[in-house]
């Protein structure tokens, strides 16, 4: 059998679905980012060959709310996709493959709230899958901030219940035919958004998960093939995102989608207040700003002068909207700005007095009106 036989070039394909992260949300409409890197896999055959390595392109589509309002939970839906591996290769033919893994980084900025099964896809041979919550060491702990899916934590390594050489955990058993289908569990991971920032769904990369070749890798798997001399051949696999064996990580260990935190908790009173000058004179164009509190509100603000709506409603954007106006007609006049957030909620600023008078002197004869009309830039 050639060393080529063992280096379950095929197998690799396991990583192709196994990274896709869809996610939905009672706020935002989910969006799907695509994402397309290279997946490198080692394994190391009990006979025959050496460690083997090899790779293949991967494309991993994440569907997820783009935002989410601090405060609220909402469900991540991981689907890892179908692939298939051939029955047989070089005289060898495949028995089984067990105890797969898969581990995910839990986001920063995002507190866990749950796990679960959605749907056990076709790895149901053995100990049926389910999803932990572990630390570095693969121990299962209620603070670690990798979650597992495997059979009961049963891995080639990693973990308190590890072998490279011994059926186990989530397992399955070759399909008829020339190739076997290989569908992997989805799972539901249920989230708490915090108070700003942005929420990124990654694989496991970091520490010794960075390392080729290592057991913390985030999928691992233990195929097996049968061989009419040696008997039993146990290929105990780990696969990185990476271009190479000597390459280092590459935009698989990125974030796989951005989901930003945007808004206020429910609970937090939100207020708007006006500002611009107090004087100024026909014609020339006068700065209104409304800052909202806190600064992470969103929605629009609607200006108006004397009761009257003036221009289109404005974004708020880092806590501010402003408008430009100019007055062709002297007078006093009252600005006010009506801020609806996105919740639908309106609130209403004091009103700001600003006396125009005619360029060149007062018009007393004609006090009223507006001349003109200028938007403002969001932001600071």
């Amino acid at each position: 059998m050639s060393s080529r036989a063992l280096c379950l070039t095929t197998l690799v394909g396991l990583a192709a679905g196994a990274a896709v992260v869809t996610a939905t949300s009672a706020g935002a409409a989910p969006i799907t980012t695509t994402s397309t890197f290279q997946v490198t896999c080692h394994a190391v055959p009990s006979a025959f060959a050496g460690p083997q390595s090899d790779g293949k392109s991967v494309t991993v589509r994440v569907t997820a709310p783009p935002t989410v309002a601090p405060g609220e939970t909402f469900d991540v839906e991981i689907d890892p996709g179908t692939v298939q591996v051939p029955n047989s290769t070089s005289g060898a033919n495949l028995k089984e493959i067990s105890r797969a893994k898969i581990d995910f980084a839990i986001p920063a900025n995002a507190q866990f709230v749950t796990a679960t099964v959605a749907d056990p896809g076709n790895l149901t041979a053995g100990t049926p899958a389910s999803m932990i919550r572990v630390d570095e060491s693969g121990t299962p702990t209620s603070t670690g901030q990798i979650l597992r899916l495997s059979g009961n934590n049963v891995t080639i390594g990693n973990g308190p219940s590890s072998s490279t050489n011994s059926t186990g955990g989530m397992t399955l058993n070759p399909d008829s035919g020339d190739t076997t289908t290989i569908r992997f569990p989805k799972t539901r991971i249920t989230l708490t958004a915090g108070n700003a920032g942005t929420i990124e769904p990654r694989l496991r990369t970091s520490g010794a998960a960075g390392t080729f070749g290592s057991p913390e890798s985030f999928l691992t798997l233990l195929p097996r093939f049968g061989h009419w001399l040696a008997g039993n051949i146990w290929a105990p696999t780990s696969c990185s995102p990476r271009d190479g064996e000597g390459a280092g990580l590459n935009d698989g260990a990125g974030p796989l989608a951005s989901i930003a935190i945007s808004g206020v908790d429910p609970g937090t009173q939100v207020s708007a207040a006006i500002e611009g000058p107090a004087t100024g004179a026909t014609g020339a164009k006068l700065p209104f700003t409304v800052k909202v509190t806190p600064d992470t509100a969103t929605g629009t603000v609607q200006f108006k002068v004397d009761g009257k709506p003036v221009g289109e409603p404005q974004p708020v954007n880092a806590g501010l909207a402003r408008l430009d106006l100019s007055f062709d007609q002297a007078g006093t006049k009252s600005v006010t700005a009506v801020l609806t957030t996105e919740d639908g909620n309106q609130h209403t600023t004091a009103a700001h007095t600003v006396t125009i008078t005619a360029k060149g002197g007062p018009n007393p004869q004609n006090p009223g009106g507006i001349g003109s009309l200028d938007t403002g830039s969001l932001g600071s």
